[in-house]
């Protein structure tokens, strides 16, 4: 230690209310990890649907567009940095509508309608 002028002293304890002492891996992770979720819009729709994730995806996943019967009117491969994607809903009846984006076993969802 006598090179060189102001060396760490590893041998210290923690010292109760110190600004060096707050950090911790749980405080890190919470403000990393962005709450995700996904829109549709415009809402109601019209003649086109967007569907649009807050943040873009880190893996592939696959897109699903339910009607409110529970059948499928829409399904979409995703690839990797997925973020947003305009669908032509002209053809579909008016009702409610659930799209679901399928990733690494996490469901992100978001309902619309759509008018005639």
């Amino acid at each position: 230690y006598g090179s060189l002028p102001n060396n760490p002293n590893y041998a210290l304890k923690e010292w109760a209310g110190s600004g060096c002492d707050t950090l911790s891996l749980t405080s890190l992770s919470e403000t990393t990890v962005p709450n995700i979720s996904v829109t549709a819009y415009p809402n109601p729709v019209t003649d086109f649907v967007t569907v649009q994730m807050s943040v873009p995806l880190s893996f592939s996943g696959v897109l699903k567009i339910f009607n409110v019967n529970g059948q499928i009117v829409y399904s979409s491969e995703l690839p990797h940095r997925f973020y947003r994607q305009s669908i032509d809903a002209s053809n579909w009846t008016a009702g409610l509508y659930i799209a679901v984006i399928e990733t690494q076993g996490k469901v992100y969802q978001c309902r619309y309608q759509v008018l005639r």
